[in-house]
């Protein structure tokens, strides 16, 4: 929209001399179509066109007839444009019905200039509130969608419209939908969004839309505020003078609130730190974006919004094939690892391993031989075992289930030792896994799926013989009768379990010698089985197992024999207590990672650390002996102590800020230390 004509005055008072509209197109003064001065070399500060040179008229038309939409031209040429503007909004319209009715197409104007021209501070400034102004008097707003706001239009949104689509809700004692809240965080001038943001712009405002939802089923609900949404709006174009235009709404300016925009800002920050790690690997190697290992960065409703995409499409789709409606499967692993680009045919990494299991767990499943857990490698030609996982699972296992690991190794070898696994020995040691105490859900359900494992992939016992090397001769016996309870749960045990049984007994300290004997001895103790503290007349109540710990054995409503799991839990217990003061005892000496690396001396009791404990411990003292960790280093640490590396971190991070306020790590990769944090943590 232009003004076009020989004569027209500007609206209130003169401007410069001839008192003529800024804005208006003379079509007798001349122009120079040969040479027009596109980059506005020749323009004053306040622009007219009765005063441009011919060259910047010409430059100015030029302009008009592309479409006025050349993001290189000057912004005296736009806002001359906009002056024009300016003058039919807010004078036309009050004698004008057509000015009237123009509202709404030449609001949609402006909107689409701070598009191509906001970046000027200048013109960004005026237009918007312009729109302000419009937004309040004649009611147009623009709508805004999830949709609108994932669109990088989003950023030249006049805060106005925001103000005014909140302000109605508050008024009207609705709730805040997501879309709005965000949008109100980046109307808000205090807020500020960091490159996590800006860079993965659609993903930190999927993340929102997630986090708000959670934290605000319904919505944020905002009691009015008295404080009124006021428009105030000085005209850029010199032809007002220096009137300022004003008007007063009923709406509550809930840009005066602070409460709300501090909890809107928190979830922004959670948001960040959670897209900082791919965020930072966008930057740092953008062709690394799209791998399977980059995505493993992503938080889980990030990740799983991707499954039907490329990378991540052929991997999901071999766990839905692979798992269908079981609960746990038992597969060869090179069909699930032909989804998984190995950077060494034949080798699983360390590395990769951890990657994968992070993987698969945002995506709700486990697998097993999880590297985190145990000192078991996943083999491209061996087995694994999927589970469907619906916990979270902790920073570290419990001691309970580092104990109950190495028992069903054990169990695992000699129910296996005669080529075949019995429904009564499977039975026993499901039994066993029910009877635990001290785990948690998700425990129960790794171990169950650690035991299908090794029933299949049936792991030798060479990387226990570290571990029970400060067995006593007692001790040992202790555990070889619990093994022969395990043998003997189908009735019998043969000489393929016996010759197992042999096997063990130099790993336990006792003499293979004496196996039959033993033996003899266990088959006749078990004929009249002695149950400490229990009366054999009283009936024993029924004990049902926990819905889904094992898949499919044992399985609700299934009666068992409380006999055998009464005399299963007494050999149980004394099992745990003896290994437990084994792995108690033990201090991991894992292999440097880095060099050099100087470890903490098996004789030599760490400084403790309020908040921290055990593994986590560990891990703080090992984190200590360097001031920068590779990520690959660090997850390799983790993998050493048995702890998952983000839950580990957060772990320690949570200790850092109750003892001092601030974190002990930080980054992605490289992982900072800091250095005085540790010292004050130890103090």
């Amino acid at each position: 929209m232009v003004y076009v004509g020989n004569q027209l005055s500007s609206a209130f008072g003169a401007f410069k001399a001839d008192g003529v509209e800024p804005s208006l197109i003379r079509p007798r003064q001349p122009i120079d179509s040969l040479l027009p001065d596109r980059s506005g070399s020749t323009l004053d500060y306040w622009p007219s066109y009765s005063e441009f040179r011919p060259s910047a008229r010409a430059a100015y038309l030029e302009w008009l007839a592309d479409g006025a939409q050349s993001p290189d031209t000057n912004i005296g040429y736009v806002f001359l444009y906009y002056y024009g503007l300016e003058r039919r909004l807010l004078v036309d319209v009050d004698t004008s019905e057509h000015a009237r009715e123009e509202r709404p197409v030449l609001s949609r104007e402006i909107l689409r200039l701070r598009r191509i021209y906001g970046n000027n501070g200048s013109f960004r400034r005026y237009s918007g509130g312009l729109l302000a102004f419009l937004a309040l008097r004649d009611g147009f707003t623009v709508p805004l969608t999830q949709t609108h706001l994932l669109e990088q239009g989003v950023w030249n949104n006049p805060p106005s419209d925001v103000l005014i689509h909140i302000g109605r809700l508050v008024h009207e004692h609705q709730p805040i939908p997501a879309h709005l809240a965000l949008a109100w965080l980046l109307a808000d001038p205090e807020s500020r969004l960091r490159t996590p943001a800006t860079r993965c712009w659609e993903m930190f405002a999927k993340l929102f839309f997630w986090r708000y939802d959670q934290d605000y089923l319904e919505g944020m609900i905002i009691p009015p505020n008295k404080t009124l949404l006021k428009a105030t709006y000085q005209p850029a174009s010199g032809g007002f003078g220096h009137r300022i235009m004003e008007h007063l709404s009923s709406l509550p300016d809930v840009s005066a609130l602070k409460k709300p925009m501090r909890a809107i800002r928190e979830i922004a920050e959670w948001c960040m730190e959670e897209l900082e790690p791919y965020s930072r690997l966008l930057g740092r190697d953008p062709e690394r974006i799209g791998s399977l290992t980059a995505l493993t960065l992503l938080h889980p409703v990030l990740l799983r919004a991707k499954v039907n995409e490329p990378p991540l499409e052929p991997l999901a789709s071999a766990l839905r094939t692979i798992l269908g409606r079981e609960e746990q499967v038992v597969v060869v692993a090179a069909d699930l690892l032909h989804h998984w680009p190995l950077q060494e045919t034949g080798r699983v990494s360390k590395k990769e391993a951890v990657a994968m299991a992070q993987l698969l767990g945002k995506l709700h499943v486990g697998l097993e031989p999880d590297i985190r857990f145990g000192p078991f490698q996943l083999k491209p030609n061996g087995k694994l075992c999927l589970f469907r996982q619906q916990e979270t699972e902790g920073a570290a296992p419990s001691q309970a289930f580092k104990n109950a690991a190495v028992t069903l190794h054990f169990a695992a070898t000699m129910v296996g030792a005669d080529g075949q696994v019995s429904q009564e020995e499977y039975q026993q040691l499901a039994e066993y896994l029910v009877c635990l105490d001290g785990l948690e859900l998700w425990e129960r359900r790794r171990l169950g799926a650690h035991l299908e494992w090794l029933l299949e992939e049936r792991p030798r016992l060479s990387g226990l013989k570290s571990r029970l090397g400060a067995l006593t001769v007692e001790q040992g016996k202790t555990i070889a009768r619990f093994l022969m309870a395990i043998a003997g749960s189908d009735g019998h045990i043969d000489p393929a379990e016996i010759k197992i049984l042999g096997n063990l007994y130099p790993l336990l300290h006792l003499d293979p010698a004496s196996i039959h004997s033993d033996l003899h001895a266990f088959q006749a103790a078990s004929r009249q089985p002695v149950m400490d503290g229990w009366d054999h007349g009283q009936q024993m109540p029924l004990m049902q197992p926990p819905t889904g710990v094992l898949g499919h054995l044992p399985v609700p409503g299934v009666q068992l024999d409380m006999r055998k799991v009464a005399s299963t839990m007494a050999n149980t217990e004394a099992v745990q207590r003896l290994l437990a003061t084994i792995f108690v005892a033990e201090q991991d000496e894992p292999t440097p990672v880095t060099a050099p690396v100087v470890s903490a001396s098996a004789e030599v009791a760490l400084p403790s650390v309020p908040g921290l404990e055990g593994e986590l411990l560990s891990l703080f003292h090992r984190l200590r002996e360097q001031g920068t960790w590779a990520r690959a280093s660090y997850e390799i640490l983790c993998a050493e102590l048995a702890l998952l590396p983000d839950g580990a971190m957060e772990a320690i991070n949570e200790a850092a800020f109750v003892a001092c306020g601030n974190p002990l790590v930080e980054g992605e990769d490289p992982i900072t230390v800091n250095r005085d944090i540790v010292e004050e943590m130890i103090s």
